[in-house]
């Protein structure tokens, strides 16, 4: 599966990967000269938008909070 990145700011193609921090892919675009992390993440979050999605899950069909932070780690 072949995604093409493009620049969240200037919508570029001219994007090369920047290396990753905590498991999340950053991209830098050569036109406008910006990194970024990938366009499936939250910025500034720890966790990827799956992880978060299944704790909400966990939380709403009856889990206690201490329940779904221990099955996520």
């Amino acid at each position: 599966m072949l995604v093409n990145i493009v620049c969240k700011y200037c919508q570029s193609p001219n994007v090369i990967k920047y290396g990753k921090y905590k498991a999340v892919q950053y991209y830098y675009c050569k036109d406008c000269k910006r990194k970024f992390a990938g366009l499936d993440t939250i910025p500034k979050m720890q966790y990827s938008t799956s992880k978060i999605a299944d704790v909400l899950n966990m939380y709403y069909e009856g889990m206690s909070l201490k329940e779904t932070t221990t099955k996520v780690e």
